[in-house]
């Protein structure tokens, strides 16, 4: 798949998405779920165990896409 990514123009949005192996026309990183943004992990027995930010950072992702929509007036 980065192969055929890599032969067109893209967009990547999320965490770490400059360091995609595609190199987006565009890069815009976000926040990690579970560190910058709350949550909830599940243990082995299916327990969920709700997650706080632990580090302030960048935005989450789906506010980055939701604040990205709202300005290109979709």
């Amino acid at each position: 798949m980065a192969a055929a990514l890599a032969q067109m123009r893209s967009v990547a949005i999320g965490p770490r998405a400059s360091a995609a192996s595609f190199q987006p026309a565009v890069a815009v990183d976000t926040g990690a779920a579970g560190i910058h943004e709350a949550g909830t992990a599940f243990r082995m027995d299916d327990v969920p165990l709700p997650l706080r930010p632990s580090v302030d950072g960048a935005r989450a992702a789906l506010v980055t896409v939701r604040a990205l929509r709202d300005q290109m007036g979709a």
